[in-house]
């Protein structure tokens, strides 16, 4: 796979060390964790990866010192301690209290993670009044926004099987082919590369005029346009990115709406450097989407990809409306790892939409495209 040099114990200090510098700098004596990248983030336990998602009983209590506990479901404690034996200490979720008094955190600032139960917080503010909690989801997006030279490794290596899945998805697009196939071969051809897929969405004619997603029963007709997102996991990092191909010839506004949205991209990919901002590209894309004149466009221009599929810095569509935008206006800084996704839906079934989509790699003199799959000749001629 091209990843037999890299040094596994390097990237996982990095991880540490992201985290511990920022406990330090905000005064936080330890994070008690429990989103499931989260804790990945810390652990790097991945067995259960598949679609960047995993087990909602894990915890970790993360030390300044690097020292970390894990809090596993007993039914997986035996494959952790097979594949993952960098974990020095596992225990049962329910001894979080004893730890908590064990490392003499009963009067320590502690940073919580978004996902912990209101149960638990509450149980802990009543046994623990002298504790400080604190909202811990800030510090840990800084971290890992940030990615290491190993993780990048494996990000370019999980990009080039990326494109090997998507390469397999649009060869099969034809006439009377449905979309899950279409789907599934993305998906076998990422597993034959030794990752896991990531969910892969197909969407053609109607479908793609509508921004449909997980509507796989739908065959493909002559001159629809047909949009296939998909991406793998390999070895804890995803990639993910999107093409839209037309299926047989297409017509004049099926061409136009591509270009439109293929301008949005390659327009955003010059500006894309250090420095920027994400409101910067919001803006960029703006500009050109909102003059297209159909009523539905997305410029939700940024999301940032690691462990998850969606990590800060994120931003979405308040009521899918392109006008209102929810994000915070974030500065793009080497070592991050962002997608961009312009796309136009028409709304018309006789037209349909596109939807393009690419990993950079912000780099300290500007911007690498991780994703190189190519765009569609047909519909720029």
């Amino acid at each position: 796979m091209g990843l037999y040099n890299l040094d596994w114990g390097k990237l996982r200090k990095w991880r540490i060390d992201r985290l511990t510098s920022e406990m330090k700098e905000s005064g936080i004596d330890a994070f008690l964790l429990h989103g499931y990248l989260n804790v990945k983030y810390v652990t790097d336990q991945q067995m259960r990866e598949s679609h960047a998602y995993g087990e909602a009983q894990d915890y970790v209590i993360l030390l300044q010192n690097g020292e970390y506990v894990f809090f596993s479901n007993p039914f997986f404690r035996l494959e952790t301690r097979e594949y993952c034996p960098w974990i020095k200490r596992i225990e049962d979720p329910d001894q979080i209290f004893k730890l908590i008094e064990e490392l003499q955190l009963e009067e320590a600032t502690v940073g919580l993670d978004s996902l912990l139960s209101y149960q638990l917080v509450d149980e802990m503010r009543r046994k623990y009044p002298l504790m400080q909690l604190k909202d811990a989801a800030e510090y840990i997006n800084e971290a890992k926004a940030i990615k290491s030279p190993e993780e990048l490794a494996v990000m370019r290596e999980a990009a080039m099987i990326a494109e090997v899945g998507m390469a397999s998805g649009l060869e099969a697009v034809k006439p009377g082919m449905l979309e899950f196939r279409i789907a599934q071969s993305c998906e076998s051809a990422i597993w034959g590369e030794g990752a896991f897929p990531f969910n892969t969405y197909v969407a053609s004619g109607f479908n793609t005029a509508i921004t449909a997603e997980d509507i796989f029963q739908k065959r493909i007709r002559e001159g629809d346009l047909v949009y296939i997102d998909t991406g793998c996991v390999l070895s804890g990092y995803v990639i993910e990115f999107a093409r839209t191909t037309i299926c047989g010839k297409p017509t004049a506004k099926q061409k136009e709406i591509y270009k439109v949205v293929y301008h949005a991209l390659q327009e955003s990919f010059k500006a894309i450097k250090p420095g920027v901002s994400t409101f910067k590209i919001k803006d960029i894309q703006d500009q050109i989407l909102g003059k297209s004149g159909f009523p539905r466009v997305e410029t939700s221009s940024i999301h940032s990809l690691g462990i998850g599929y969606h990590e800060w810095p994120s931003g979405y569509l308040k009521e899918n409306d392109w006008r209102h935008w929810e994000e915070e206006d974030v500065e793009l800084r080497p070592g991050m790892v962002v997608n961009i996704q312009p796309a136009i839906y028409t709304q018309d079934p006789d037209i349909g939409g596109a939807r393009l989509e690419d990993t950079i790699e912000i780099t300290k003199d500007g911007s690498h495209i991780l994703t190189k799959t190519k765009y569609c000749d047909d519909l720029l001629s």
